[in-house]
């Protein structure tokens, strides 16, 4: 019998590692939840508001920019010579202010005396009221004139990198028209889907951990910011278990410290967590 015993323990020893680990890899499975998606980058248009001939680019494809760097310049003799314009005629309207400013003085001390009517008076005060709008009028056409002027001048509105340049010195280019498409390094997004049974064990909030395909194994970490509240398709971008004409729900997921290995499409692995602890000790 002992010779028996102790191979029969070390039997029942080993099934019951294996039971544990089987549970222990089970339960750790089932308290996480696993989505699929795509990056999701921004692209931005850049481009300048007043129409002009482009003079200067200063960025190419891939250079990356700081916020407040400056991207593209018009030619800007046009615009300062419309400021030129704008400011003698305030200028001249200025003066005419002056003039029937002291003719309405001089008529509203004499008003009743030395011939002076009670119309050359009014007339007077009408005078000066016209001119005092007129002034208001030159001076609001001299501040837009000098907001074109700035508006040569096309500046990086948050660090980023070119992805395009789509115009080259001497064009004409449109009020609106895109000089740049440009990428900035926030925010990033991943775009991923949750069938609806999943979706009853996401929240709004909930932390996620987020992986891509490069050969480097990079982990990033999200936060879950957007649930669709209607039902779409699977995406065939998506790689899912599921079928394909499986209705799912679209999550959005952004990543709170992106880097430049990510790329607008690229795939990605989403884990939530299941036993993640919200305010108030909800689950």
């Amino acid at each position: 019998m002992r010779q028996f015993l102790f191979p029969f323990l070390l039997f029942i020893f080993i099934v019951g590692s294996l039971i544990s680990i089987n549970l222990y890899i089970r339960s750790r499975v089932s308290s996480a939840l696993i989505v699929y998606g795509n990056v999701d980058v921004r692209q931005i248009q850049l481009g300048f508001r007043v129409l002009g001939r482009l003079e200067r680019v200063h960025f190419e494809e891939g250079d990356r920019v700081k916020v407040g760097m400056l991207m593209a310049s018009l030619d800007k003799q046009p615009f300062l010579d419309l400021v030129e314009e704008a400011k003698a005629k305030y200028e001249a309207t200025q003066v005419n202010l002056e003039i029937a400013t002291i003719l309405y003085e001089r008529r509203k001390k004499l008003l009743g005396k030395q011939g002076v009517t009670q119309e050359e008076y009014e007339n007077a005060e009408a005078l000066k009221d016209e001119m005092t709008a007129n002034l208001n009028e030159a001076w609001a056409s001299l501040q837009s004139r000098l907001t074109d002027l700035r508006d040569t001048d096309l500046f990086s509105p948050i660090d980023g990198f070119v992805f395009v340049r789509m115009n080259e010195p001497g064009a004409i280019i449109q009020a609106g028209q895109a000089v740049y498409t440009y990428i900035p390094y926030q925010p990033v997004w991943i775009q991923a889907y949750a069938t609806a049974e999943q979706l009853t064990h996401l929240k709004l909030g909930m932390n996620a951990t987020i992986t891509t395909d490069t050969p480097d194994g990079e982990t990033y970490e999200g936060q879950l910011e957007f649930i669709s509240p209607t039902a779409e398709f699977t995406p065939k971008t998506i790689e899912v278990p599921q079928l394909r004409t499986e209705l799912v729900y679209a999550l959005r997921i952004i990543l709170l410290k992106p880097d430049e290995h990510l790329h607008d499409g690229m795939p990605a692995t989403v884990t939530f967590s299941l036993n993640q602890k919200f305010k108030g000790g909800e689950k």
